[in-house]
């Protein structure tokens, strides 16, 4: 009995390292993940930036030609 205790926590000795090691994996792959969704976020605020820009311009384009005094644009715009 006593013998086995002795291989049975060797075996646990190698095992609690390759658990780390697959815990150092996955944290790299973690890293490696939150890096793309990074990138990712950044595009997407840059396109919504390019839209809110083509936004403020037609809205300047609908207020020169209301100040122009075109009957088709007295609508409500909101």
């Amino acid at each position: 009995m006593e013998g086995e205790s002795t291989n049975s926590s060797e075996k646990t000795k190698p095992m609690g390292r390759n658990r780390t090691a697959k815990r150092k994996i996955t944290l790299r792959e973690l890293k490696a993940d939150m890096a793309l969704i990074c990138e990712e976020q950044k595009s997407l605020r840059e396109g919504q930036r390019e839209v809110q820009q083509k936004f403020q311009k037609i809205e300047s384009r609908i207020s020169l030609l209301r100040q122009e005094g075109n009957p088709a644009l007295f609508f409500k715009y909101q």
